[in-house]
């Protein structure tokens, strides 16, 4: 018998396994802020990928899924170098979005990365699979910033 991370007849909850801790770890480095002890970042990177190790070894490889968590994350780190771009340089500077809708973007965003991740790694195609999911649903919660209901955004150059 092997040893999974869900039970064998949940088998659409095993690539969730590997795609909660890709998207919690830097998104917890990323909420402790300027105030976070740099020992507690690192243990957070290097539990998050002991935890993909772990959990993605009977299903689909260390090395799969370590490699797509490491892809991902440096897509990560380009992605937020874009948002500020966006954010000088577009009607998004200073975007209140409406109280109501605030919801909106990071959710969908989320759900797009579950969903083609999922799909990637159910498909055997993780190592690439995982990131284009990171970026449909980067482009996914864009858009919705765009487009939500909200004041007007005003840049100072």
């Amino acid at each position: 018998m092997v040893t999974r991370a869900v039970s064998a007849g949940k088998d659409w909850l095993t690539p969730l396994a590997v795609l909660v801790p890709i998207l919690a770890a830097p998104v917890l480095v990323a909420l402790l802020g300027a105030g976070g002890h740099q020992a507690f970042r690192l243990l957070l990177i290097f539990g998050g990928l002991a935890a993909i190790a772990v959990v993605g070894y009977f299903t689909y490889g260390v090395l799969t899924s370590v490699l797509a968590a490491v892809l991902t994350w440096l897509l990560a780190v380009a992605s937020f170098v874009v948002f500020w771009e966006i954010d000088i340089n577009t009607s998004m500077c200073g975007k209140n979005i409406a109280a109501g809708w605030g919801w909106l973007p990071p959710t969908l965003g989320g759900l797009t990365f579950f969903a083609v991740g999922g799909w990637a790694l159910q498909a055997r195609h993780g190592k690439w699979g995982v990131p284009l999911a990171y970026a449909a649903g980067f482009a996914v919660l864009m858009l919705l910033l765009l487009l939500v209901p909200g004041t007007t955004g005003t840049c100072e150059t």
